[in-house]
């Protein structure tokens, strides 16, 4: 029974982690996106 609660527990905080992973990921992204673009325009004007 004990074993049940641990294993939904981990597949809950992997989901969780996965998620905040995912969120992670896209700001970084975002972020990598918006210095190329930055760095493009100083390069265009």
């Amino acid at each position: 029974m004990a074993y049940r609660s641990n294993f939904k527990h981990a597949v809950k905080f992997i989901a969780f982690f996965d998620e905040g992973m995912s969120y992670f990921w896209n700001v970084f992204c975002m972020l990598e996106i918006c210095k190329g673009l930055k760095r493009g325009f100083d390069g265009f004007f």
